[in-house]
């Protein structure tokens, strides 16, 4: 994920949780909440460090056992 997309998510995360924080019922604010979370948890996973695999590796019978 790019730079500008990591910042876009935070930004949508921030105002998610000023509209749960505006909002004129308990229910909205929970869906604004879970919108929130939703947008840090794409951060999150994007942060996360992946498993990298090279050919040799893939192709050698050692690599799948």
């Amino acid at each position: 994920m790019s730079p500008r997309d990591i910042e876009y998510y935070r930004q949508r995360a921030a105002k998610e949780r000023t509209h749960a924080d505006e909002a004129a019922s308990s229910e909205l604010a929970e869906i604004h909440l879970e919108l929130a979370c939703f947008y840090e948890k794409l951060i999150e996973l994007d942060e996360e460090p992946r498993p990298r695999l090279t050919i040799g590796e893939i192709m050698r019978p050692s690599a799948l056992g």
